[in-house]
Protein backbone atom coordinates (compact mmCIF):
# COMPACT_ATOMS: atom_id res chain seq x y z
CA UNK A 1 0.00 0.00 0.00
CA UNK A 2 1.51 3.22 -0.48
CA UNK A 3 0.60 6.57 1.63
CA UNK A 4 -0.82 9.66 0.56
CA UNK A 5 2.91 11.21 1.28
CA UNK A 6 4.42 8.77 -1.20
CA UNK A 7 2.15 8.80 -3.86
CA UNK A 8 2.00 13.03 -3.68
CA UNK A 9 5.72 12.47 -4.13
CA UNK A 10 5.33 10.30 -6.84
CA UNK A 11 2.90 12.17 -8.66
CA UNK A 12 0.07 9.11 -8.73
CA UNK A 13 -2.49 11.56 -7.20
CA UNK A 14 -2.18 14.52 -9.77
CA UNK A 15 -2.03 11.64 -12.48
CA UNK A 16 -4.95 9.81 -11.61
CA UNK A 17 -7.48 12.82 -10.92
CA UNK A 18 -6.39 14.29 -13.98
CA UNK A 19 -7.08 11.26 -15.92
CA UNK A 20 -10.82 11.71 -14.53
CA UNK A 21 -10.97 15.20 -16.53
CA UNK A 22 -9.41 13.82 -19.91
CA UNK A 23 -12.56 11.03 -19.25
CA UNK A 24 -14.92 13.41 -18.31
CA UNK A 25 -14.20 14.99 -21.42
CA UNK A 26 -14.36 12.06 -24.03
CA UNK A 27 -17.54 11.14 -22.38
CA UNK A 28 -18.52 14.71 -22.89
CA UNK A 29 -17.40 14.53 -26.73
CA UNK A 30 -19.42 11.45 -27.28
CA UNK A 31 -22.51 12.44 -26.09
CA UNK A 32 -22.48 15.30 -27.92
CA UNK A 33 -21.73 13.63 -31.10
CA UNK A 34 -24.68 11.02 -30.71
CA UNK A 35 -26.70 14.10 -30.29
CA UNK A 36 -25.83 16.16 -32.67
CA UNK A 37 -26.47 12.78 -35.14
CA UNK A 38 -30.41 12.29 -33.74
CA UNK A 39 -30.67 16.14 -34.83
CA UNK A 40 -29.49 15.48 -38.15
CA UNK A 41 -31.06 12.61 -38.79
CA UNK A 42 -34.39 14.22 -37.63
CA UNK A 43 -33.41 17.47 -39.58
CA UNK A 44 -33.30 15.36 -42.81
CA UNK A 45 -36.47 13.45 -42.77
CA UNK A 46 -38.64 16.21 -41.89
CA UNK A 47 -36.74 18.41 -44.81
CA UNK A 48 -37.03 15.49 -46.76
CA UNK A 49 -33.46 14.36 -47.33
CA UNK A 50 -33.56 11.29 -45.84
CA UNK A 51 -33.45 8.37 -48.28
CA UNK A 52 -35.10 5.00 -45.98
CA UNK A 53 -36.29 4.46 -42.97
CA UNK A 54 -34.74 6.14 -39.73
CA UNK A 55 -31.80 4.27 -37.97
CA UNK A 56 -30.31 4.17 -34.51
CA UNK A 57 -29.01 7.13 -33.48
CA UNK A 58 -25.18 4.71 -33.13
CA UNK A 59 -25.76 3.07 -36.73
CA UNK A 60 -26.34 6.43 -38.06
CA UNK A 61 -23.66 7.94 -40.01
CA UNK A 62 -24.94 11.71 -41.61
CA UNK A 63 -22.95 13.38 -45.04
CA UNK A 64 -20.90 16.01 -44.02
CA UNK A 65 -23.29 18.14 -46.44
CA UNK A 66 -27.01 16.90 -46.95
CA UNK A 67 -28.70 19.11 -49.33
CA UNK A 68 -31.26 19.75 -51.89
CA UNK A 69 -32.82 23.54 -53.43
CA UNK A 70 -34.40 24.18 -50.74
CA UNK A 71 -32.32 23.16 -47.79
CA UNK A 72 -28.60 22.69 -46.76
CA UNK A 73 -27.84 20.57 -43.36
CA UNK A 74 -24.27 21.07 -42.23
CA UNK A 75 -22.57 17.97 -39.78
CA UNK A 76 -19.07 18.24 -37.99
CA UNK A 77 -17.57 21.25 -40.33
CA UNK A 78 -14.79 23.44 -39.28
CA UNK A 79 -16.01 27.34 -38.68
CA UNK A 80 -13.72 29.77 -39.89
CA UNK A 81 -13.89 33.16 -38.03
CA UNK A 82 -12.66 36.32 -39.55
CA UNK A 83 -11.02 38.49 -37.13
CA UNK A 84 -11.27 42.32 -38.28
CA UNK A 85 -8.41 45.28 -37.22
Amino acid sequence: MISVENAEKLGIIQNVTGACHSLAQDNYTHHHSQVANIVHQELAIKCGLSKGPPVSHYKYEPQSVLGNFSYKIYHERTHKCLNYP
